[in-house]
């Protein structure tokens, strides 16, 4: 059994334990296991969307939050080779580490990030988070399962 399917195995079980802790300001916002199910579920139907396969190189690049852990696993389980980068960097600087690593696919957590790549002439596919987990509410949240 591989790390994700551990993983998974233990998103099945209680759908309203809290698995991660997002800190808003003065406040913790917990996501439950069904939430995480949902978000992977739904991030795995968008990069299947958009062409993803397994091999491919998907670049994440956003802060740490609840979104970035699904978006990971999501990208993992879909047999991706994830290359995070660090959302802080100079948008200049991130381009050029994009084009080194040739992805099929660029995931940002924001409008503004995505717009700051293209700007300094990020062409490849970008998908924004609001995008990539647009549907997340609705899931049929399926069994998860690793890529075979």
């Amino acid at each position: 059994m591989s790390f994700l399917d551990t993983f998974f195995e233990q998103l099945q079980q209680d759908d309203e334990t809290r698995v991660l802790g997002e800190v808003h300001g003065e406040q913790v916002v917990g996501i439950s296991r069904w939430q995480m199910r949902a978000l992977i579920s739904t991030a795995r139907a968008t990069l299947r969307q958009r062409g993803v396969k397994p091999g491919d190189r998907v670049v994440l690049v956003a802060p740490n939050s609840g979104r970035w852990v699904a978006a990971d696993l999501a990208s993992l389980a879909e047999g991706a080779i994830v290359v995070p980068m660090y959302a802080r960097q100079d948008a200049g600087e991130l381009v050029e580490m994009v084009r080194d690593c040739e992805p099929s696919l660029v995931l940002v957590a924001t409008d503004a990030l995505a717009s700051a790549l293209s700007e300094h002439g990020c062409d490849t596919a970008t998908v924004t988070f609001e995008d990539l987990f647009s549907d997340a509410g609705q899931a049929s949240d399926p069994p998860l399962h690793a890529w075979a």
